[in-house]
């Protein structure tokens, strides 16, 4: 228990600072730590906690942003890859070697996922032109398969 008329020790008064950050109440603060009222607005408004609270907040959600763009730059590449690769495969096909239909599925997903990586997903048609070997033919898909 605080003694009147004496300093708050630190180790009480960061005890009190951590649970203020974590959420908890001043009341049930003061109550826990056996810290009177007032002397607990005191040192929350001495110490600037309120400030304090929303910069530890401003830090952690600008990492949390630059994580999320981290991801989103990641698996733009990720579909910028498989689109290539799809491409690579369709110039590079035998027949019977693999179904064009595969390598263009694969073309598809990339160009539809970065289109949603970047927030340009309202456009979910895909034209792909493409120069097939002398002879090859390409199934086309019908709607729902």
């Amino acid at each position: 228990m605080a003694t009147p008329g004496k300093p708050l020790e630190k180790e009480i008064i960061d005890e009190a600072y951590r649970r203020y950050a974590d959420g908890e109440s001043l009341l049930s603060i003061s109550r826990a730590l056996t810290i009177s009222s007032p002397t607990l607005h005191k040192y929350k408004d001495k110490q600037n906690w309120v400030k304090r609270v929303r910069e530890i907040e401003d830090i952690t959600r600008k990492k949390a942003d630059s994580a999320a763009v981290a991801r989103r730059r990641r698996q733009q590449r990720q579909y910028a890859a498989m689109s290539l690769k799809g491409s690579k495969a369709l110039r590079k096909v035998k027949p019977g070697n693999i179904k064009p239909r595969d390598a263009i599925a694969a073309i598809d997903i990339g160009i539809k996922g970065e289109r949603e990586i970047l927030g340009d997903s309202e456009s979910t048609e895909v034209t792909i032109k493409l120069r097939l070997p002398k002879g090859m033919r390409i199934e086309t898909l019908g709607k729902g398969e």
